[in-house]
């Protein structure tokens, strides 16, 4: 009498055997697999295995991928919000060649200026003549908040901190004939650490006021002072 072993080789035999003539390209299927004894608990721990850590990198992957497009999108939005300006304040006016930053700069951020321009009563060789001192002037972001300061240098100081002075380059008449022209301003220094630290040029645009009196200095005026009104947007450039 054969034993339990031998009855079962000869079970398997017998059933391939009488699978041979229906067997297709796609009899591997039928194949009989084990779903008892050690190495059938064995496969399916390394199936499960498997599964477990592909989930889990794949999971991994996911997150990483959630990240990365947050942190892009954030930066994107940053973006926009320092270029918002650009639209809506210069409108249809376009900005003369001469007033163009060079060509190696992109736009990093946009304010607009209220305050005023001091000017002082000066004579020069018998002739008396209002002459700028200096902008006083607070500066606010496109949302309308405080940004920082304008003043004596010409200087545009962040909240932050960050400062930069420099020197008017270029020149261009305003649109509005009663306004200070606008200006193209290249950046001779540097202080602190902070939004502006890589500013190299400035553009002075969409001015409204601001321009010198037309009387009023006289020799009974020397070294007084005027404070005139005026508004400005000023785009601040860095290195690509």
């Amino acid at each position: 009498m054969k034993d339990s072993a031998d009855s079962g080789v000869e079970e398997e035999h017998l059933w391939r055997l009488s699978h041979l003539n229906t067997c297709h390209l796609d009899c591997a299927s039928d194949v009989r697999q084990p779903t008892t004894g050690p190495l059938f608990w064995f496969i399916r721990w390394g199936v499960l295995s498997y599964i477990a850590l592909r989930t889990q990198l794949f999971s991994h992957r996911r997150n990483r991928s959630m990240r990365n497009r947050i942190r892009g999108f954030a930066s994107a939005t940053l973006l926009a919000a320092a270029s918002t300006g650009l639209s809506f304040s210069v409108g249809a006016q376009e900005i003369p060649q001469q007033l163009q930053p060079p060509a190696n700069e992109q736009l990093l951020l946009q304010v607009h200026a209220k305050g005023d321009q001091v000017y002082t009563c000066k004579s020069d060789a018998a002739q008396f003549t209002w002459t700028l001192k200096a902008p006083d002037a607070q500066l606010f972001d496109q949302n309308g908040k405080p940004f920082g300061t304008h003043f004596a240098g010409p200087s545009w100081e962040a909240n932050d901190g960050s400062r930069v002075t420099g020197k008017a380059v270029a020149n261009s008449p305003s649109p509005d004939a009663n306004s200070i022209p606008w200006l193209l301003v290249t950046i001779l220094s540097h202080d602190g650490s902070g939004v502006l630290s890589r500013v190299t040029t400035i553009q002075r645009l969409n001015t409204k006021g601001g321009k010198a009196p037309v009387s009023g200095c006289d020799a009974s005026h020397v070294s007084q002072e005027v404070r005139v009104p005026y508004s400005a947007d000023y785009r601040f450039y860095a290195p690509k």
